[in-house]
């Protein structure tokens, strides 16, 4: 060990203390301090150092130097600790937002049920790209030798086909039956339970395995995307076969869905991972906190749209069967896994990932079957329960599987039994009366709750993105993005030209304006999220560091 006394160790300590302001910066982020604002500074005492260590780098050297002086300079280390964990633990609840889950589905049934047009808003024209939003949240969590390895296990991709044309067609079959000679039902009752036993696996069925397992939500994927491409050859066959009528399947618009809710964002999330690390990031801790907001939509929206067949003559019996129906395949393919893959060091992960592969069907191809080949409306009744029962039990065992905590289960049991009353009670008219004054019945409604929603939000989260790239622009002195916020203007003007057309021509056949508005609020929420990250990005690099 030795003691700085020469005019050389005195210099390398100068220019060791020219990086504090920097890291000052960094840390506090309140103010700049100017280069000699240290120069008056004197050492106390000599710092004993051990020569060796002057090799490794003078960070260390400021950081003790600092840690004494924070004191005179005003400053306190903890107190600016104690923000950082604060911010830190923002984003930090961001990221675990999925764990609201249970919650927002039992919500979200819950309101549909009570009062259905809070999710009739929500058509099938929306399910396909809300679908893909899960999907490219699912692939930009990923990344190709995921996929990779999901094909290295073609054991597991078989007995997953196995289980969706194989196993749950036999139970189809033994409750359709069921239907027509135990319970008495019409023939096209059990036709219809049949006909949901035939068509392909669900997408949610991905998600709810990148839920509770997400190193097997590629290989999920992998079993959906094959059931459902092959779904042409096999759903006819089946349906001839357990109906007695072939139902011929639009190939072309087989291979568009999978192309939009499967291929196209999953591959988005892939490369944007890939080439832009810093914008996936950026963007990653939104996502679930939006994936559960999807979700809630995905498991209302069904609820609400067939409310009618849910309330029919039929629907308590109705109900029970295709219950008992999705739960025997659920346990099928939960056993049958576990027989197989009892060795394997995943395997309840992976019981799991094949227990929704088996009991989540795509209802709605089921539905849409039934809709245009058979003529009595009866055979679309259980493919519409379909919809609604399969969601709730598929995220009803991600509610299992991620709930670890008592209060958290105690939370649902008690918001269970206080919707459970308020069922029984049935809605006060005055309530009702003031719901109906919202005009959430009519999604095409330019007057209505979530269209001006919509529009006002988008407007407003344009105007802060442009003041956010023009601040951004002052600060760094980059005129160019200055120019991009006067840019911006025209798309802005391109929103309130749609907010407007919207509210005099109020007309279904304005998708178009639906779709731009989608994608400026898109392009809004990314602007406003990426600004912070890329001003700390350009703080961190005066240091030459990267915080990503």
């Amino acid at each position: 060990m030795s003691v700085i006394t020469t005019p050389i160790e005195t210099l390398h300590l100068k220019s060791a203390l020219r990086l504090l302001p920097r890291a000052v910066y960094r840390s506090q982020r309140i103010q700049v301090f100017p280069p000699n604002t240290f120069s008056s500074f004197s050492l106390s005492s000599p710092l004993r150092i051990d020569p060796i260590s002057q090799g490794i780098g003078s960070r260390n050297l400021w950081r003790r130097y600092a840690s004494d002086n924070f004191s005179e300079m005003g400053l306190d280390p903890e107190a600016d600790s104690v923000k950082v964990a604060e911010k830190a633990s923002i984003v930090d609840t961001m990221k675990k937002a999925n764990s609201i889950l249970p919650h927002v589905v039992l919500a979200s049934t819950i309101l549909a049920l009570i009062y259905p047009p809070s999710f009739t808003w929500f058509t099938s024209r929306y399910f396909v790209p809300a679908l893909g939003f899960l999907m490219f949240a699912v692939g930009i969590n990923s990344n190709e030798k995921d996929f990779l390895e999901a094909f290295k296990r073609p054991k597991a991709i078989l007995l997953g086909y196995v289980g969706q044309y194989l196993v749950k067609p036999i139970l189809g079959f033994i409750f359709g039956l069921a239907a027509v000679s135990v319970f008495q039902l019409p023939t096209p009752i059990g036709a219809g339970i049949m006909l949901v036993s035939c068509v392909s696996g669900a997408q949610l069925s991905n998600y709810a395995t990148f839920l509770t397992d997400p190193a097997l939500a590629p290989l999920s994927i992998v079993m959906t995307s094959l059931s459902t491409a092959t779904a042409v050859l096999v759903t006819p066959m089946l349906s001839l076969l357990l109906i007695g009528k072939k139902l011929p399947v639009d190939v072309k618009g087989m291979i568009s869905s999978i192309l939009q809710v499967v291929i196209a964002p999953i591959a988005a999330g892939l490369l944007l991972n890939k080439l832009f690390p810093k914008v996936s990031n950026a963007i990653r801790p939104f996502l679930p906190i939006l994936s559960v907001l999807d979700t809630a939509c995905c498991v209302g929206a069904p609820l609400a749209l067939n409310i009618n067949s849910v309330m029919s003559p039929f629907g308590a019996t109705i109900l029970l069967l295709v219950t008992m129906f999705h739960l025997s395949a659920f346990l099928a393919g939960y056993f049958l896994t576990g027989s197989v893959f009892r060795n394997a060091p995943d395997a309840k992960a992976m019981q799991r990932t094949l227990s929704y592969e088996t009991g989540m069907q795509s209802s709605l191809l089921a539905l849409a079957l039934a809709t245009k080949f058979f003529q009595d409306p009866l055979v679309g009744i259980p493919p519409a329960v379909s919809t609604v029962v399969m969601s709730l039990m598929g995220f009803t065992l991600v509610m299992i599987c991620l709930i670890h905590d008592p209060n958290t289960l105690s939370g649902l049991i008690g918001t269970g039994l206080i919707a459970a009353t308020f069922i029984t009670a049935g809605p006060d008219a005055t309530a009702m009366a003031a719901l109906d004054s919202l005009q959430l019945s009519e999604p095409a409604n330019a007057l209505s709750l979530p269209t001006w929603a919509v529009h006002v939000s988008s407007v407003v989260e344009w105007i802060t993105a442009m003041a956010l790239v023009w601040k951004y622009g002052e600060r760094k002195g980059y005129e160019s993005w200055k120019g991009l916020s006067w840019g911006m203007v025209p798309l802005l003007g391109g929103a309130l030209c749609a907010c407007t057309w919207h509210f005099f021509y109020n007309d279904e056949s304005l998708e178009v304006l639906v779709a731009l508005q989608a994608a400026l609020t898109v392009i809004e929420v990314q602007g406003i999220s990426v600004f912070p990250f890329y001003r700390r990005e350009s703080e961190c690099s005066l240091l030459g560091d990267s915080w990503w």
